[in-house]
């Protein structure tokens, strides 16, 4: 084969190669998960009734058994993930200004409209014992001791509510300031 036929034939190749490649890779429609999440309440009960005039919830391995509860609704999306997060600022670790390897997950749940276990409306279970490990509904139990340091301590609960191309524009996120006792 001399040195033309081996490009014609090199060239109708790659054609071939290249129009199967392109076979079907137009555009794709996108995928509609609809609307960002939108954080309608968010709000913790602690295990221990607010000290007046102290505006933080309180949570007492000593009192209630170290149980609370959270509590959160979200609106406009269908499906959603939440992650609860234990953190030094109001902040989710998407959005941060601190080190966001120092937030500490406690819960990460995936919602949607027709699953009665996680629904758009979610009550979430807590304890936190005596040995400062927390653990909610369904979740493994995170040991916080080096984390908290000494008590009491004041830190946030973060929720994060996102769709699952989590970004600043499909989340939502609220913080609650509780102080572990």
């Amino acid at each position: 084969m001399n040195k033309a036929m081996r490009q014609l034939a090199a060239l109708a190749v790659s054609a071939v190669v290249i129009s199967g490649c392109a076979a079907g890779s137009g555009p794709q429609p996108p995928i509609d998960e609809g609307p960002p999440p939108e954080l309608r309440s968010y709000a913790v009960r602690g295990s221990a009734d607010k000290l007046p005039l102290i505006q933080v919830e309180q949570i007492d391995s000593r009192s209630n058994d170290g149980r609370f509860r959270i509590e959160w609704e979200v609106g406009g999306a269908r499906a959603y993930a939440a992650d609860l997060y234990v953190s030094e600022d109001p902040y989710p670790p998407l959005f941060s200004f601190s080190d966001a390897q120092g937030d500490v997950r406690i819960s990460s749940l995936y919602c949607w409209v027709g699953d009665p276990d996680c629904r758009l409306r979610h009550v979430l279970n807590c304890r936190f014992d005596p040995h400062n490990v927390l653990q909610c509904d369904g979740q493994g139990a995170v040991d916080l001791t080096h984390w908290l340091g000494e008590l009491p301590r004041k830190v946030w609960l973060v929720l994060e509510a996102c769709n699952r191309q989590a970004d600043a524009t499909r989340c939502a996120a609220n913080a609650v300031e509780v102080e572990f006792r």
